[in-house]
Formats: structure tokens, C-alpha cells, sequence
């Protein structure tokens, strides 16, 4: 509920540096959830993954760009939906704005 009333107030009153704050914590976000990555491990000098509780140790991510298939379209269409459903949204807020 304080989250909420700190961004309302925060869009209130500075409304470009908060859409462009908002904006890059997007971007900045996209690195750890692009779904097309190969995690690398951290290894000793042997080649042999390093582990932790068990469990081996990322050390960051290969990027790749994803192959054309089944899965890259389902994304994609996944992608756009929410992108129109975002808008979808926006203008029905806009229009019950404009009749308030």
C-alpha cells in the first residue's frame, strides 16, 4: 500500500522522470529475463564446476538469439498479446476519464 501511494505521488508530481525511471528498470530487467540464454558455471582450474549447497555456481549468461521455430513464435505472439492488452487497458482507463 506504500509502494502504491509513493508511486501515485511520484507520477503526480514528477511524471516524466518516473515514466523514465519505470522505463529503465525494463530495460535494465530484460538482461535476467531474456529466455534465451545458456547460464555459464564457474569452475576450477580442472574444468569441474565449483558447487554450493550442492549446487553449481552461475557465473553469467550467454546470450544468444533464439532459432526460428515453434517456441520463438509462441513468444512472440505471448509478446504482442500483452503489449495490446497493455493498451487495451490504457484506453478503456482513458475513456472512463473522459466520461467521469
Amino acid at each position: 500500500m506504500i509502494l502504491s501511494r509513493g508511486i501515485s505521488y511520484l507520477l503526480k508530481n514528477f511524471y516524466d522522470q518516473t515514466i523514465a525511471l519505470l522505463a529503465g528498470f525494463i530495460l535494465g530487467s530484460l538482461v535476467i529475463i531474456w529466455p534465451w540464454k545458456q547460464p555459464e558455471f564457474l569452475m576450477d582450474e580442472g574444468g569441474i564446476p565449483i558447487l554450493k549447497k550442492g549446487e553449481k555456481i552461475v557465473q553469467g549468461y550467454n546470450w544468444f538469439l533464439p532459432e526460428i521455430n515453434t517456441e520463438f513464435f509462441v513468444s512472440v505472439v505471448l509478446m504482442l498479446a500483452g503489449v495490446l492488452l497493455v493498451l487495451g487497458i490504457e484506453r478503456i482507463a482513458k475513456s472512463s476519464q473522459t466520461e467521469s
